[in-house]
């Protein structure tokens, strides 16, 4: 696993990044590990295999085994379209129109690139209130209905509603979710902000995904509410880990993001430390192009939760692991001290 970790970062690169002599790092790794063994590992950390399988093929570790492997997540990923499609056309028909796609799988469709790369057992949507009773409608009409995960922390009913179709993909069933908040997490995170601004971009200003029916955030929005995600929902380390940087990164290298207009929202909404740190993480391991220097310079509570998080030497994510380490990183992630943060969410509205 030390020798997978080591090249981590390259398996999750945007292929045509790679450099000579990192593919020849990949492969020199590859070779000393063997197909079966970082397969394995892949099968385990199975949000970053369809990425690592691209790269991969590319370095010509086992090319065809590779291709193949990544050939089976584009179709699983164009039957899930299919579902997606269906859904969003029954929606439109019936006079919605804020249903949008959102995070892993709307990053995947925002930045145009292979479908492949995404290998979740369930895909979120967000929508407005006043629409909300009419996304059901249109979910059970697809064969979805309620069901609780035995498979998947369950998390509270005032944050996702999650809905099961045990029929789709071949009899393996798939999820789709409606989050009712813009992170999956409620204990000691503040929202207000955040949901605010997701449901003006809902109301006012979606993407459409080719020439389907299925909606999307904007790109500037999907970079935003993504690393929203890792840093708010999954403490910048915790599973899938480094895999949620692709979220970013793919939609950044293939889209127009407004930087100008990501930082006025991170200072309205008081995101500033969690959006830059965010960023920065992606731009160090995945060489995102992000001109962090718009954000300002880093302070020493933000230098405290890079060493926190980042581990350098090791190049790899340093896993929050238990409550009281999650806790201080949520706190401090306000950059302030704790104390001042928690006495800030205690006794101030």
């Amino acid at each position: 696993m030390s020798e997978i970790r080591a090249i981590l970062p390259l398996l999750l690169r945007l292929p045509s990044s790679l450099s000579d002599e990192e593919m020849s790092l990949v492969r020199k790794v590859y070779e000393k590990l063997g197909r079966v063994a970082v397969d394995e590992v892949l099968k385990k950390e199975k949000q970053t295999r369809p990425f690592a399988s691209e790269i991969l093929a590319l370095c010509d570790c086992d090319r065809e085994y590779w291709k193949g492997v990544h050939d089976e997540y584009v179709q699983r990923n164009t039957n899930i379209i299919e579902i997606l499609q269906s859904v969003f056309k029954s929606f439109h028909d019936k006079g919605g129109r804020t249903l949008n796609v959102y995070e892993n799988f709307g990053a995947v469709l925002s930045s145009g690139l292979t479908v492949g790369n995404f290998a979740s057992g369930d895909v979120d949507f967000t929508v407005e209130d006043s629409e909300t009773q009419l996304a059901i409608d249109v979910i059970h009409e697809n064969g979805f209905y309620e069901e609780t995960r035995i498979d998947h922390v369950k998390p509270a009913n005032c944050l996702v509603t999650p809905f099961f179709n045990p029929h789709m993909l071949g009899g393996n069933g798939y999820w789709l979710n409606i989050m009712w908040k813009p992170v999956a997490r409620d204990f000691m995170l503040k929202q207000k902000k955040y949901n605010e601004r997701l449901s003006s971009l809902r109301r006012s200003e979606l993407d459409t995904y080719k020439n389907t029916d299925i909606k999307l955030l904007p790109p500037t929005a999907m970079v935003y509410f993504n690393a929203l995600h890792f840093a708010c929902e999954h403490h910048y380390s915790a599973s899938p880990g480094m895999a949620l940087c692709c979220d970013m990164d793919r939609v950044i290298r293939t889209r127009k993001i407004d930087w100008d207009e990501l930082v006025r929202w991170s200072k309205e909404d008081n995101a500033g430390l969690r959006l830059r740190l965010a960023l920065e993480i992606c731009h160090y391991f995945l060489k995102t192009d992000v001109p962090l220097d718009k954000f300002g310079e880093p302070s020493r509570v933000y230098k405290k939760m890079w060493n926190r998080i980042v581990d350098e030497e090791h190049n790899y994510l340093i896993s929050q692991d238990g409550k009281l380490a999650r806790l201080t990183t949520e706190l401090l992630s306000d950059d302030m001290s704790m104390a001042k943060s928690l006495f800030n969410r205690l006794w101030r509205k």
